[in-house]
């Protein structure tokens, strides 16, 4: 067991932020969840903006504009969160410990077990590829043989027709090269995280990958051993939270509430 202790830091909404964790072996009492969906409470503390640019020219009003450009830099921020979840709950190796893994494979003294590596973990390492960076790659071990999975990570499942090839081309570039490389069996998938069927996710990738190659978010969590359902309960509590920010930053809005009272709603504020 690890027990966790920190900094935290409350903001004005009452949400808490983790800013400094320190870990060490003991008795595990209690835990700080960490958020598993960016926030647009956070985004206003961490980007301001001088304009509102396009946003406010959209609807005739600077504040409109800006709480529109915040929730627009909260969802591109969100597109990078869902790696930083999934490796805070299934540890991914170390960089030192995937050059011992290579090390193991090649002289096939490798232990049984599920290792998964990160970027950072197989970066400038014999199993990295030059010019692509899956997301991640796995490598299953037991005394009959050993695979190794490449994996691309998707939040979303809906892809143009570049954007498919584009993610072909880099998983079976990375599959090729580590196959040859290592002389060991090597697949690839594309994995939707919040898609429950393979069929959606393949026309999703307009038919660029066939059903062999997809992989839905419950399937990838089952595999690293981590909590598929928890993760997605999470991000509901999260998206939850940002509608209520977003409700408040409107309402903040003279033109706003103004529109509002002329649709009949009444005692906005």
């Amino acid at each position: 067991m690890c027990f966790i202790c920190g900094i935290v830091y409350i903001d004005e909404q009452c949400h808490m932020h983790v800013i400094m964790r320190v870990s060490f072996k003991g008795t595990c009492t209690y835990s700080i969840r960490d958020s598993a969906m960016t926030r647009l409470s956070d985004t206003s503390m961490k980007k301001k903006h001088k304009t509102s640019g396009s946003y406010g020219r959209l609807f005739d009003d600077d504040k409109i504009g800006l709480v529109i450009s915040d929730v627009q830099s909260t969802a591109i921020r969100n597109g990078n969160e869902l790696e930083k979840i999934i490796e805070r709950r299934s540890n991914p190796l170390k960089n030192s410990e995937v050059r011992d893994l290579i090390n193991e494979i090649k002289s096939r003294t490798i232990q049984d077990g599920i290792y998964l590596l990160s970027k950072d973990s197989y970066r400038n390492t014999e199993i990295s590829v030059q010019n692509h960076e899956p997301d991640y790659i796995i490598v299953q071990a037991n005394e009959m043989n050993v695979k190794i999975t490449v994996i691309e990570m998707k939040d979303g499942d809906d892809f143009d027709t570049k954007k498919s090839d584009g993610e072909l081309e880099t998983l079976t570039a990375c599959k090729d090269f580590i196959e040859q490389r290592f002389k060991i069996s090597t697949d690839y998938a594309l994995c939707c995280f919040n898609q429950k069927s393979h069929c959606n996710i393949v026309q999703g990738l307009k038919n660029r990958f066939d059903e062999s190659h997809v992989m839905t978010g419950e399937e990838f969590c089952e595999l690293v051993n981590i909590d598929y359902k928890e993760i997605l309960n999470e991000r509901e509590s999260d998206a939850t939270d940002n509608v209520t920010e977003l409700v408040r930053r409107l309402i903040a809005c003279d033109k706003f509430v103004v529109a509002l009272e002329s649709l009949g709603y009444t005692k906005i504020r």
